[in-house]
């Protein structure tokens, strides 16, 4: 279960740690975005926001238009998501859209409010949600606790290694990082990600993978912990 606990309203907390755990446990294997990746964005947007509540700008109801093949969320699963941002650190999380397109390559992207109307899951479900969150409003404005493991990000590596001229076709800096987080899931130890110029952070662990030309400050900051 993610530990998450805040500078108020830590009953409400708790119930999104153990809800998102629960939320969680039944993921699909036709969910669209996979657990690390939706994790780890999340995590590096909280990391990246200096620990400060941030704001999801958009994420969809069920199916999207833009993916090779766009499938149709499961039941429960865009609570889900949803929850596993505000378990993150997020203030709010918005949609698109509110209403389907009837006409436009959107009028195959999933709405609040989809084609079908008012009687169809999707709108049922997007009101269960609402009342949900609302039942958790003691939470805006709180923090996650400081991560335990710290994720160093370093994008000129990201850079470096999306060249043509590298090692492995097969090696992504995106990856590398990701494939660090099963690791703190088992231990229930929280985990964010920041620059890899920030010393302010008092991580227990840091980690970092696949820069092949490290910057100074980089190196500064990895020193630290040597």
């Amino acid at each position: 279960m993610l530990n998450v606990v805040g500078t108020a309203g830590s009953n409400a907390l708790q119930r999104i740690a153990v809800e998102e755990s629960r939320l969680m446990a039944t993921r699909t294997k036709n969910a669209r975005m996979p657990r690390p990746t939706r994790t780890f964005t999340a995590d590096l947007t909280r990391g990246l926001a200096g620990g400060k509540p941030w704001l999801l700008m958009e994420h969809s109801t069920s199916a999207v238009q833009w993916q090779p093949r766009n499938i149709a969320k499961t039941p429960g699963e865009m609570a889900r998501n949803t929850l596993a941002h505000l378990a993150r650190g997020a203030d709010g999380v918005m949609f698109f859209q509110w209403r389907q397109s009837a006409v436009g390559p959107e009028k195959w992207h999933s709405a609040m409010v989809p084609h079908g109307g008012e009687d169809t899951r999707i709108w049922q479900e997007t009101k269960a949600l609402g009342n949900a969150v609302a039942g958790l409003a003691d939470v805006a404005g709180s923090t996650c606790p400081p991560a335990q493991i710290g994720l160093l990000l370093d994008y000129e590596a990201t850079w470096a290694l999306e060249l043509t001229d590298r090692p492995s076709a097969d090696l992504a800096y995106g990856d590398a990082l990701r494939s660090w987080l099963p690791t703190p899931w088992r231990s229930t130890r929280p985990a964010a990600a920041t620059w890899s110029s920030d010393r302010s952070a008092a991580w227990q662990t840091p980690t970092t993978a696949c820069i092949p030309g490290p910057t100074p400050a980089c190196c500064a900051t990895c020193s630290d912990y040597a």
